[in-house]
């Protein structure tokens, strides 16, 4: 059974199974080791101790679930949660069940309605040939991100189809017809390289994730349909196309968006992740804070006004 922390209150213990990531080892003043890491439920973060130096090694020996002994305390106005022991050590096989859950089926159904009112029978073909159903099926349990945003099964074509739905405004906005297909499967496309990157069953990168970026890896993934491309598409698209695969992610992590398409897809891309992050920090910054705090988000300071706690 899952530990729900969300709803214990401070002094509270709870015996169950809880998930955790991104742990580090400290050292106390006396030498003695300890880790802390973040605990995650429902999609929701929540921050995590541990004293007991003896299991140092089982919280970093690369598995994520663990059934143990749980206290909640408040910390700062904070809620803070303590291992005290571990009773079993269950790997990363339920890694996905302790973050959120989509309707897969009800958002595949609305991407298709989104797909076939904005592309030609001409797209339709191109796009079945480039994500073939066995790499689609693979697209449609990605998360898009292993933190931050979306970073749940079925992440990645949640986030994609929000910025297609955010170029299709700009495209009617700015009087882009002409290019609407071009643009939305740019839109499509452009983070095609995490179906390499991130491994869907335990939320984290796989080995070529770790060496090359998504971008990289969609480069490569295009690489091996330029037959289908080159079928489909003028040498110039094919072009900009791989531009916005490389790009999209813009200046700050060291792209060169260097046409209308890409810089259109970096800002959707941006705006959708940032806009995406910030609603699920608040929500979960929601969950753990117990009164109105200035909080910390990407180097600026936001008010989170808590849920009310018993």
């Amino acid at each position: 059974m899952k530990i729900n922390p969300f709803d214990m209150c401070a002094g509270e213990t709870a015996t169950g199974e809880i998930c955790l990531k991104e742990v580090s080892v400290f050292n106390t003043k006396s030498n003695k080791q300890y880790i802390r890491g973040k605990g995650v439920y429902d999609g929701g973060e929540y921050p995590v101790i541990c004293w007991e130096e003896p299991l140092v090694d089982v919280f970093t020996s690369g598995s994520k679930v663990f059934n143990v002994l749980l206290v909640s305390d408040k910390y700062k106005d904070e809620m803070q949660y303590t291992v005290k022991e571990v009773f079993e050590d269950l790997g990363t096989d339920a890694v996905a069940e302790f973050y959120r859950t989509i309707d897969i089926s009800a958002l595949e159904k609305s991407f298709n309605e989104f797909m076939h009112e904005n592309f030609s029978d001409k797209y339709l073909e191109l796009i079945k040939e480039i994500i073939p159903e066995e790499i689609m099926r693979l697209f449609y349990l990605t998360p898009a991100a292993t933190s931050h945003h979306d970073n749940f099964c079925g992440g990645l074509p949640h986030h994609t189809f929000k910025v297609m739905r955010i170029l299709r405004t700009l495209i009617d906005i700015y009087g882009l017809q002409e290019k609407k297909e071009f643009i939305l499967l740019c839109g499509l496309l452009h983070d095609i390289g995490k179906i390499a990157a991130i491994d869907y069953r335990d939320m984290e990168y796989t080995l070529k994730g770790g060496k090359i970026t998504h971008e990289g890896l969609g480069i490569l993934y295009m690489a091996t349909k330029m037959r289908v491309l080159r079928k489909y598409l003028t040498s110039a698209e094919i072009d900009n196309l791989i531009g916005v695969v490389e790009n999209h992610r813009g200046y700050d992590y060291g792209a060169r968006p260097a046409t209308l398409e890409a810089y259109l897809v970096h800002y959707a891309d941006n705006t959708e992740a940032q806009i995406t992050s910030l609603l699920e920090f608040t929500e979960s910054q929601n969950k753990v804070l117990t009164k109105e705090t200035a909080v910390w988000f990407k180097d600026k300071l936001i008010v989170i006004e808590p849920v009310t706690r018993e």
